[in-house]
């Protein structure tokens, strides 16, 4: 792939000839362009487009020996290839600026490579490369792959071949192929879906979503605080409607008093309904009695329940029995009492008190339980009309009530699925498929004695074989609260309700596919973080409009008083600062009409027929489609899609394949729920699971992956192949988050080579930041592995060097953090300050004793050692820790006994 092409002095004097020179001036119809120039401008009625060809001739600075290689400049190739493409094409401009970030990609990534040519050997590569990047402005990394339709805008390589061959050019793209380049997208759809879309379905308009980790935490964190919140209520709703038919029948109720209970429950006034339906006022009115009753008898132990796992009680249970107050401590205490409160596997519960809970009994425990729920601080509200309202929950035949439970539902499902990652045709186990055992791992056992088990189908990789696989214990507890939202049979699916007749009802594909993202739209408006950075960014607006004055009148400083007070009531300040949460707020709100619109289902009466009545609006300028849907079509489909709908008959456009790939085009980058963006992101939080970037929600469900759960998750070759680029992923998000926030908040010898890196090359330009972080994730990088005191990034240039090294070759499994804090792959973080700090409080403790000089130096020298390098970090993390002061105290203990020994010595 070393050489380099020959080319004929007669070949190069082609780019500067009348042909060329013609096609440039048909295509500025009103511009004036030099073909020698960088930039060329197009306008038109339709467009105003811009080639900057400065983004190929940029390449010179980046890597000058490749691009001076060449006998004519990639630059004037490119200018050739492009012009000669928009002859023979259409003149949309999603075609100008597809052919030419094609032509800007193709360019990067043989200059990256130090390559001159596309060939057999590397195609691979190019392409699964092309379908991860784009251009724009500079060269960036996709959140998702490519549509089809996008791919086939932006390049051909068979054009381009045909092309340089008529100015002597053969081996540019060497012995590739249509059958070749088909072969290579089939292998590469297969691995970057995991399998789970085939070449063919993405030809027809599937789409592949990668809801990264970094965009996609938000949801699963308002998914499960939703869920949360609300599950007691949807569990007592249900209860009494299932219950509901037996009290009417007790009031000999008649004609529509089983519609008038879930109006009663959706808070609803009783004397609009006795009107409405027609009910007898008596019955009316005793109904209500009955309905407000039970939900306060059926809430109230519910809520009992909860302040059993608050942190108040669990320091009632800790003073009782006189325990430590520590961590493992707490959480073992919380799991026992959460089983003990709900009867739950009471045979393993009596099993686990040993250790420091050796002296409680489980009837000890029982009876503390008994008396702090019975003195629960807690009140039963039944929520009026207001509440939904509130949660945007919609009015719609199948009743309010109905609307709640199913979002309910939903949230709940999504979380699961965030915290297991596994297809989406594999939850649709019942009951009967859990169990538990006894946890008999040396370490974990003391938090969580209890290990939770789903024996069940994983279809792809073992058919109807059934496959034992561990579950967390929230895992275990959302199958339980799912299981109450319906009444179940004996093959049901313990999260969802499915008829026992119901076809495939094993398959929990379709059910997953439509649950992780029925919520999205109500995330976007409704999640509190959200909330906040909109609230502000009214502020910023109003603020914004005064300028150049900054002259505000009455009702807008009263306005911006309003605001602030609710960021200040709210306690909302703390969203406004988090550059990385305003990024995803404003992706949200940037995709939002198209997401929502992608998502829409047919069912809905506005998307029924919707290219028919688009079509009718580009012929005739009137539709039935929403105006905000035709601004976004309007945008976002290209010249020759719109063509393409004008000429079609009413019967094509109304068949799912058609309308399935112009929504391709439609959603081409957007990111939104999907189970296979869980898998990815399941991934990527195993390894980025004590990261204080992802979320609380995620540090404090993820450390309990074990590394059986992840061994069994690797096994999978699909799994695997994800795996290599969910690593890819975990390095540059790192990487990027370092560089967005200048080092700040990062410690570690890694974080002096970055930090040493980006000072001496001096980098300006994005796109250099760019291809540094990437050559970085990809080639440097080697791998990655998650500490609870920071990341290992292994090096390839100098991983011997590793401190767990034996024999030049890194044994991480050994890592420790007295290893680790001095080693040249350690990056760490904020997030990790409490763990390094509770690992070396033991060290402390030693090194503050008053008979120190009882110890040999060699055995204090290990704690001394660690000592000194967690202060290192926790002074460039958290300055102003209170412990640094204990640090300072127990070296100085050590320097002088050392120094009076040598004295003696």
């Amino acid at each position: 792939m070393s050489s380099v092409i020959s080319i004929s002095q007669q070949s190069q004097e082609l780019l500067n000839n009348n042909e060329l020179i013609e096609i440039l001036n048909g295509l500025s119809q009103s511009s004036t362009n030099n073909i020698n120039s960088l930039s060329w401008t197009f306008k038109n009625k339709y467009f105003d487009v811009t080639t900057d060809f400065s983004s190929i001739e940029n390449l010179k600075g980046l890597y000058p020996d490749w691009f001076d290689s060449f006998p004519i400049s990639p630059t004037d190739m490119a200018k050739y290839i492009w012009l000669n493409q928009m002859d023979i094409s259409s003149q949309g401009a999603h075609y100008f600026i597809g052919r030419f970030n094609g032509l800007v990609l193709l360019f990067y990534f043989l200059a990256q490579n130090n390559w001159h040519r596309i060939d057999r050997e590397n195609l691979y590569s190019f392409i699964e490369w092309f379908l991860l990047h784009d251009f724009n402005k500079f060269v960036f990394k996709r959140p998702s792959i490519k549509s089809y339709a996008l791919f086939i805008r932006a390049t051909k390589l068979t054009d381009i071949n045909l092309l340089l061959k008529e100015i002597g050019i053969d081996n540019f793209i060497q012995d590739v192929k249509e059958i070749h380049i088909d072969q290579t997208l089939k292998n590469a759809i297969d691995v970057l879906s995991g399998g789970e879309v085939t070449y063919n379905q993405w030809k027809d308009g599937g789409t592949f979503n990668f809801l990264t980790l970094d965009y996609g935490r938000y949801y699963v964190d308002y998914c499960q605080e939703y869920f949360s919140q609300y599950i007691n209520h949807a569990h007592v709703l249900m209860r009494i409607m299932n219950e509901s038919k037996d009290d009417l029948q007790r009031l000999g109720a008649k004609g529509k008093t089983d519609r008038a209970v879930l109006r009663i429950l959706s808070g609803e006034t009783i004397d609009n309904l006795i009107k409405e339906f027609s009910l007898k006022r008596d019955v009316a009115y005793e109904l209500a009695e009955i309905l407000k009753s039970k939900y306060q008898r059926y809430m109230l132990p519910l809520l009992q329940h909860d302040y059993l796992l608050s942190d108040e009680s669990i320091d009632r249970v800790i003073e009782r029995f006189n325990l430590p107050n520590d961590l493992h401590i707490r959480d073992k205490i919380t799991f026992l009492v959460e089983h003990v409160s709900l009867s739950q596997n009471i045979e393993l519960v009596r099993k686990s008190f040993n250790g420091d809970l050796q002296h409680i009994s489980l009837e000890q425990l029982t009876i503390a339980i008994n008396e702090i729920k019975q003195s629960a601080p807690v009140e039963v509200t039944m929520p009026d009309s207001d509440f939904y309202e509130q949660l945007g929950i919609p009015k719609t035949s199948r009743s309010i009530i109905n609307s709640f439970v199913k979002t309910i539902r939903d949230a709940g499902l999504t979380y699961f699925v965030s915290l297991n990652g596994w297809r989406k045709s594999e939850y649709g186990f019942p009951l009967t498929s859990v169990s538990s055992i006894e946890n008999t791992d040396p370490l974990d056992k003391h938090a969580y004695p209890i290990r939770f088990i789903v024996d069940w189908h994983v279809f792809k990789t073992h058919g109807d074989t059934i496959t034992q696989r561990e579950i967390t214990h929230t895992s275990y507890r959302l199958i339980n609260q799912l299981s109450l939202l319906h009444e179940s049979h004996e093959t049901c699916p313990a999260m969802y309700f499915a008829k026992a007749n119901a076809k495939d009802i094993k398959n929990s594909g379709k059910r997953i596919e439509a649950s992780v993202k029925s919520n999205w739209t109500r995330f976007i408006d409704n999640y509190e973080p959200f909330k906040a950075i909109g609230t502000q960014n009214q502020i910023d607006a109003i603020l914004a409009a005064s300028k150049p004055d900054n002259v505000l009148s009455f009702e807008e400083a009263q306005k911006i008083q309003g605001l602030q007070k609710i960021i200040k009531a709210n306690e909302w300040q703390k969203y406004i600062a988090d550059n990385e949460l305003r990024d995803a707020y404003e992706r949200a709100q940037r995709e939002r009409t198209r997401v929502d619109f992608y998502l829409t289902g047919p069912e809905n009466k506005s998307k029924k027929n919707w290219l028919i009545k688009y079509k009718s609006y580009l012929l005739q300028g009137e539709t039935e489609l929403p105006s905000e849907w035709i601004t976004m079509l309007d945008e976002h489909l290209s010249d020759d899609t719109k063509d393409y709908i004008r000429s079609s008959e009413h019967s094509y456009l109304k068949t799912n394949s058609v309308s399935k790939i112009i929504s391709a085009e439609i959603i081409e980058g957007c990111l939104y729920p999907t189970p296979h963006a869980f898998r990815h992101m399941w991934a990527e939080a195993v390894y980025r699971r004590f990261d204080g970037d992802v979320g609380w929600m995620i540090r404090s469900q993820f450390k309990h992956i074990t590394m059986g759960m992840w061994l069994a998750y690797i096994r999978d070759k699909d799994n695997r192949d994800l795996n290599n680029h969910v690593q890819v992923a975990v390095k540059t998000s790192l990487l990027n988050n370092w560089l967005q926030n200048e080092g700040k908040e990062h410690a570690g010898r890694f974080h002096v080579f970055l930090r040493r890196l980006f000072k001496v090359s001096k980098l300006q330009k994005v796109e250099s930041l760019h291809a540094v972080i990437e050559n970085l994730a990809k080639i440097e990088i080697t791998d990655i592995k998650a500490n609870p005191w920071g990341f290992c990034l292994l090096r390839r240039t100098n991983k011997e060097l590793a401190k767990c090294a034996e024999d030049g070759v890194p044994q991480r499994q050994n890592a420790t953090p007295i290893l680790c804090l001095g080693c040249h792959h350690n990056l760490t973080k904020s997030s990790n300050v409490d763990y390094i700090v509770f690992e070396t409080m033991q060290h402390i403790a030693l090194l503050s004793r008053n008979d120190l000089e009882l110890f040999p130096l060699n055995i204090l020298w290990s704690s001394y050692d660690l000592i000194k390098k967690a202060h290192k970090h926790i002074s460039n993390l958290s300055p102003n820790n209170e412990v640094l002061k204990q640090y300072q105290t127990a070296m100085i203990a050590y320097e002088k006994l050392a120094k009076k020994e040598n004295k003696n010595a």
